[in-house]
C-alpha cells in the first residue's frame, strides 16, 4: 500500500501575515511524518512524529503556542489513536512538553483512555517529560502583547474573535502506512480565556479524533461544536456506506446546520489511500503528502478530495 499523510493547522479566521510561517512548519510536519512511513515506520508513529513538531513550532495553538485560560495559565488536551480501536488521551494538562507524545504513553502504559489535569502532568513528570517554561510559550507572551497593544476587548467574545484572527487552532494528523494501518493525532490549547479545567474535543473518542479499520478522521474548531455534533465518529461510521468525499460532507454539513458556520473543519483518511479536508471557516491550513509527490501540498483556503 502506498502512505500517505495529511496534516492540519487549524481551521478558522486566517491572518493572511500568517500564513506563509504556518505553511513552513504545515510542510514540514507532512515532510517528517511521511519520512517515518517511507521508512516503513507506522502510522501511529508518523501522526506523532507531525504533530510533536506542530507542537515544538510555537506557531499554532498547540504545545509552545498554546493560549492561556481566564486564569493566565496554559492547559493542554491531546489524544492519539490507532484502527485496532487503541486510545490514549490527556486533557487539562498543565504546561507539559509535546502532550501528544503523553497522550500515547497513557495508551501504551496504562488500562485508562483519558487522564486529566496535574495527574495527567505528574505522571508524565515521572516517565521524563518536562514542564515548558514561560519563555518557550510563544502563544501566551503573543495573548499579552495583544492585551498590551489594546487591540483586545474586555469582553471575552470579542476576545475570541480577535483571538482567532492571531492564532491557528487545533494542529492534528492521519496517516495510513504500507501495511494499511491507519492512525490520528490531535493536539491543542483550548480556547482563549477558557475556564480552568476545561476539555474540548480534541479528548473525546469520536468527536475531535476517531480511527476504525476503515477510515480515520481529525478535527478542529470550535470543540464544544465538534462534540456536540460527534464530527469524527459521523465521518468514520458514514465511509461504511458512502465515499469518503460524501462522508466529510454530509458529517460536517451536520455540524453547520446543528451549530452553524465558523464552526469547524476535518482532515480524514480511508484504507484505500483516499484524502479528505473541509471546513466550514474561513480556511483550514492544511499538508499532505502521498507516494509518487516530490514534497508535501500545502493549502490553507481550499478543500482538498483526492
Amino acid at each position: 500500500m502506498r502512505p500517505v499523510i495529511i496534516v492540519h493547522g487549524g481551521a478558522g479566521k486566517i491572518a493572511r501575515k500568517y500564513v506563509e510561517s504556518r505553511k513552513k512548519y504545515l510542510f514540514d510536519a507532512a515532510l517528517r511524518g511521511y519520512k517515518v512511513l517511507e521508512g516503513g515506520g507506522s502510522s501511529l508513529d508518523a501522526v506523532v512524529e507531525a504533530v510533536a513538531y506542530l507542537e515544538d513550532s510555537g506557531y499554532f495553538n498547540a504545545g509552545a503556542g498554546s493560549v492561556p485560560t481566564s486564569d493566565g495559565v496554559i492547559e493542554l488536551d491531546a489524544a492519539v489513536m490507532v484502527d485496532d480501536g487503541s486510545f490514549g488521551a490527556v486533557g487539562a494538562v498543565p504546561n507539559i512538553k509535546n502532550p501528544v507524545r503523553l497522550a500515547l504513553e497513557v495508551m501504551r502504559r496504562t488500562p485508562h483512555r483519558i487522564l486529566v489535569g496535574v495527574e495527567a502532568k505528574n505522571f508524565g513528570l515521572r516517565l521524563g517529560f518536562r514542564e515548558m517554561y514561560a519563555d518557550e510559550l510563544t502563544g501566551l507572551e503573543r495573548v499579552w502583547q495583544l492585551v498590551r497593544s489594546g487591540e483586545a476587548s474586555e469582553r471575552y467574545i470579542d476576545r475570541l474573535s480577535r483571538a482567532k484572527a492571531v492564532f491557528g487552532d487545533t494542529v492534528g494528523a492521519v496517516a495510513l502506512d504500507i501495511d494499511r494501518g491507519l492512525a490520528g493525532a490531535v493536539s491543542t490549547g483550548g480556547i482563549l480565556f477558557k475556564l480552568g479545567g476545561r476539555m474540548g474535543d480534541s479528548s473525546i473518542l469520536g468527536a475531535g479524533i476517531m480511527v476504525s479499520k476503515l477510515a480515520a478522521s481529525v478535527a478542529t474548531g470550535v470543540g464544544e461544536y465538534i462534540i456536540d455534533s460527534m464530527l469524527c465518529y459521523n465521518i468514520v461510521q458514514y465511509r461504511r456506506v458512502y465515499s469518503l468525499p460524501a462522508s466529510v460532507r454530509r458529517a460536517l454539513n451536520y455540524m453547520t446546520r446543528l451549530r452553524g458556520r465558523d464552526s469547524g473543519g476535518v482532515i480524514a483518511l480511508d484504507r484505500f489511500g483516499g484524502v479528505g479536508a473541509l471546513f466550514n471557516t474561513e480556511g483550514m491550513g492544511v499538508a499532505y503528502m502521498r507516494s509518487g509527490m516530490d514534497e508535501p501540498k500545502v493549502v490553507f483556503y481550499e478543500p482538498i478530495f483526492i
